[in-house]
């Protein structure tokens, strides 16, 4: 570990060892502010401690629980010297500790502290506090006055994080040290007392440094690191979790919650269940509880044990399926803005529906961003389905996933890309997909690698009349196949993508998976930007006359562009969104020559030839044309932009440079790799001509960001570019 780092933990820890008191259920709570709103707000439920809220509730439970009460917040972002984090100092507890936002009572009926619990709650009130967590503590083992929740600060030279833990259950904490990978040698290194003395210790302690340790080795990432830490904990010999473990985990921006426990035999002693408190409409806040027995009008986490459910301070609540299974899979994909044809190759296996999973838990990782979800089953008409548009908080109840259809995703523009973590179990190859005669068909491919679509149909491939990719088609038109089928530049199903297929009869198959080659990789036009849709017709051009040095071609409708295409040969495959006639279009050819003049050429539309055309409910899906350049006009203006930037990798500063052919109003953004926008660096009206902009490698809030890939993108009125760029510290 780099020694500009520098651990601490807040742990003080009761050296009086008490005899085993009779069992009692414990009682933790969490209030998450959502949004803008704080725990000063009434909707958020925190309460006074005296009449209402979960600060009264934990009260209660307080008196039934006398060994212990502890309660810290987090501030919200920007709270002067306190953005996310617990402590101002690090002082011994005596009796009662009560800073702005931390306290715990060693001992005693809560009643006795009624004056420093009261002033607690209106100082999380009235300090911006977004985070409240208490722990009421029947102890069972372990040392008397072990301070829950605790917390242990992570400081770097560019962030401070307080991670904060409480825990109900029990586990073995000797098994933990002899079995869980290297934790004896982390703790000897780090926390030699709670290696050599253990009996000083609760095992609360030990799985919270267990979880620190899992998310530190994984760069501060939190789920992945609690993942691999209860996963471990589950599937490691002689670490006895059977009693079932409640555990509440929080980085500052959210709570994550987890539960192995199921209500077996009676014992009800560590029910686990969550409430979104909705008013008007309007999340305000989060409450989660453990406890023994789940509140009325709450959601209970014991019958879905295994499941890791995040809290965020900002968005909709992400749930991650059953993630301490050894015999799930974790994948990740790269969604763009807009449209996505996708599949989903790994899905949760719920009881009684092995194929079928809620898109709210299946889609967690990106639902902050999703706009829009669409699918089509097998054997229906040319229509979606269903075509979903995602709510502030859920998507529609009956938009149920399923594995052996496709669907069309659409993603927010906020990021040129976001990272989509797929966790479940992966589909078999032995997944069993129907094709129907005249009917188009969304199917996903779940092999995972790529193939030629005559490999993976097989002999079943001599029956299919079209498939449509995202970015490629092949179409069957009079006994001979058009579209992407060239030398080199064949397209490819390629692993959880989504595909749409016309076939001549019906047929059942396996997909065949002997054929591995490279992904098709479509080239990307410079000059011409279509808006993608759902759906495309698909356009072959098998002659362009009298022009040579033909770069690019786009297809236009009242000015908007609606297809365009790389030319490197003939003929040129176009995918145009648009419904209309494509001899009914207008065409502009760049060359070039024209390229480095910002300029290109139209067509006539007297000179659009439609040699051939086949259409579906009156509508074009495929078309040959051939076009003639005769009577072209010329010099037409690209309202376009240009940009590049340099040094690239840069260390310090990157200049990036724009050349736009017309006034506009512009927007300059950087985006990390997990879609998150990191700094906005020109906002305004951009005169035409040539621009200079530098970044510093820094975010909006003026910290310096680590080494890593990130994007800046450029949005004017009438174009979208997005480029790469590498920081490397």
């Amino acid at each position: 570990m780099k020694s500009t780092i520098l651990f601490s933990i807040a742990f003080i820890i009761g050296l009086v060892i008490m005899p085993i008191v009779n069992l009692q259920a414990c009682a933790m709570t969490s209030v998450i502010c959502n949004a803008t709103y704080l725990l000063s707000e009434t909707q958020c439920e925190l309460g006074d401690f005296t009449s209402s809220g979960e600060s009264l509730w934990l009260k209660q439970q307080g008196s039934a629980n006398p060994h212990g009460h502890g309660a810290l917040f987090y501030h919200k972002s920007g709270y002067p010297g306190h953005d996310y984090t617990v402590l101002n100092q690090v002082v011994p507890v005596d009796t009662v500790y009560n800073s702005d936002n931390h306290v715990y009572r060693k001992s005693g009926n809560i009643a006795d502290d009624v004056t420093n619990m009261f002033q607690f709650v209106l100082n999380a009130k009235n300090k911006q506090g977004k985070i409240f967590m208490g722990h009421d503590r029947k102890r069972t083992d372990g040392p008397f006055g072990a301070y829950a929740p605790y917390v242990y600060r992570y400081v770097s030279q560019n962030d401070t994080i307080d991670y904060s833990f409480a825990h109900h259950g029990s586990i073995d904490k000797i098994e933990m040290m002899e079995h869980l990978t290297d934790f004896d040698v982390w703790l000897q290194v780090y926390y030699p007392g709670m290696h050599d003395n253990p009996d000083d210790h609760v095992d609360s302690e030990y799985i919270f440094m267990w979880i620190i340790k899992n998310v530190i080795d994984n760069n501060g990432d939190v789920k992945t690191g609690m993942m691999n830490a209860l996963r471990e904990i589950r599937y490691t010999p002689h670490i006895n979790s059977d009693a079932g473990i409640n555990i509440f985990f929080s980085d500052g921006k959210g709570v994550y919650a987890y539960t192995n426990h199921f209500d077996t035999e009676g014992d009800v002693r560590h029910c686990m269940s969550y409430k979104e408190n909705v008013v008007s409409s309007i999340l305000y806040s989060y409450l989660v509880r453990s406890w023994n027995q789940v509140p009325t009008g709450w959601t209970s986490m014991q019958y879905n044990t295994g499941d890791l459910i995040y809290f965020p301070t900002t968005g909709k609540r992400q749930i991650y399926k059953h993630i301490d299974e050894d015999i799930n899979v974790t994948n990740h994909f790269t969604l763009k803005s807009g449209i996505n044809w996708i599949g989903f190759p790994i899905l949760h296996t719920e009881s009684g529906t092995p194929n079928a999973m809620d898109p709210d838990d299946a889609l967690t990782s990106v639902n902050s961003y999703a706009s829009n979800l669409q699918t089509k089953a097998p054997g229906q008409p040319n229509t979606s389905s269903w075509d979903f548009t995602y709510s502030t908080y859920l998507w529609n109840s009956n938009a149920i996933l399923n594995r052996a259809n496709g669907y069309i995703l659409t993603m927010g523009t906020t990021s040129p890309t976001y990272d989509f973590f797929a966790h479940g179990a992966a589909t078999s190859y032995d997944q069993e997909l129907s094709f129907y005669a005249s009917y188009e068909t969304w199917v996903p491919y779940y092999i995972t690698y790529s193939q030629a679509p005559s490999e993976a149909f097989g002999t079943n491939f001599q029956y299919v009349t079209a498939v449509s990719a995202q970015d490629w088609y092949i179409y069957k038109f009079k006994n001979k196949w058009y579209g992407y089928l060239e030398q080199g530049a064949t397209g490819t199903f390629d692993y959880g993508k989504m595909y749409k297929v016309t076939v001549s009869q019906n047929f059942s198959m396996v997909w065949q998976h002997f054929g591995q080659q490279m992904a098709f990789q479509k080239a990307i036009p410079e000059n011409f930007t279509a808006i993608e849709t759902p759906s495309y017709q698909a356009v072959e051009i098998d002659s362009i006359s009298g022009i040579s040095d033909i770069k690019e071609i786009g297809a236009f409708k009242n000015g908007v562009c609606v297809g365009a295409s790389v030319v490197d040969s003939y003929p040129i495959h176009l995918q145009v969104y648009d419904e209309a006639s494509p001899e009914l279009l207008e065409y502009q050819i760049i060359t070039e020559s024209k390229s480095a003049g910002n300029t290109s050429m139209a067509i006539a539309r007297k000179n659009i030839t439609l040699k051939a055309q086949s259409l579906r409910d009156g509508i074009s899906v495929f078309s040959i044309l051939s076009l003639n350049s005769k009577d072209i006009e010329t010099d037409i203006p690209l309202p376009q932009i240009r940009t590049s930037a340099y040094p690239n990798p840069f260390n310090a500063n990157i200049s990036i440079s724009l050349e736009t052919s017309k006034d506009s109003q512009t927007e300059v953004t950087v985006f990390n790799v997990k879609g998150e926008k990191v700094e906005t660096i020109y906002n305004d009206m951009l005169t035409k001509g040539s621009h200079d902009f530098t970044w510093n490698g820094y975010n909006s809030a003026g910290m310096r960001l680590s080494s890593g890939i990130y994007f800046y993108k450029v949005r004017t009125d009438t174009n979208t570019l997005t480029r790469k760029i590498v920081l490397v510290r």
